[in-house]
């Protein structure tokens, strides 16, 4: 972690950077990651000198994250870049969404997955139905189906879950 907090500082990188519970942020006051973060406010932000059991990395913002990217690869870390937001999602190798479903009992193929971008790719491919928020065209080859992400997206998310549950309820 040390390295990846040096790079951090020589591309003047800004971050949210997420522990087992709590999380360091040095981006925007407004940025919408922090008005999404911990709506219930049971999280604590922390400098990141305090984390204890660092998880995910999640650069906002730096003077260059071509080669900020380049860099974090060399180091063993998983790097997704989030071309839309132009960020980047960086976490230790073999940590990833469906590693944590098994970790909670959750079986291949025994289960419905929504997602938006790369890091849901672990999970879509042990699923047994995928849908995709968006159009991160990274997930359409893992992706049974997408909604996108137009003024009712909220709404077409609840329909399709409805309409998702109504048929794997037919079919026990």
């Amino acid at each position: 972690m040390q390295i990846i907090r040096e790079l951090i500082g020589k591309y003047q990188a800004t971050y949210l950077i997420d522990s087992d519970w709590d999380y360091a942020y040095t981006g925007a006051a407004d940025h919408p990651i922090l008005n999404n973060l911990d709506p219930l406010k049971i999280a604590k932000r922390l400098p990141v000198e305090s984390l204890a059991n660092i998880v995910k990395v999640l650069v906002l913002s730096a003077t260059d994250i071509e080669m900020l990217a380049e860099k974090l690869t060399l180091l063993g870390v998983v790097v997704h870049k989030h071309g839309d937001e132009n960020s980047l999602d960086i976490s230790p190798e073999n940590i990833n969404k469906w590693i944590a479903l098994q970790k909670i009992g959750v079986e291949e193929k025994q289960f419905v997955a929504f997602g938006n971008d790369a890091n849901d790719i672990s999970m879509f491919q042990k699923a047994l139905y995928s849908v995709r928020i968006g159009d991160h065209k990274g997930l359409e080859e893992y992706t049974t189906e997408s909604v996108s992400l137009d003024e009712n997206y909220e709404k077409k998310i609840i329909e399709k879950l409805e309409e998702i549950s109504l048929k794997f309820l037919e079919q026990v």
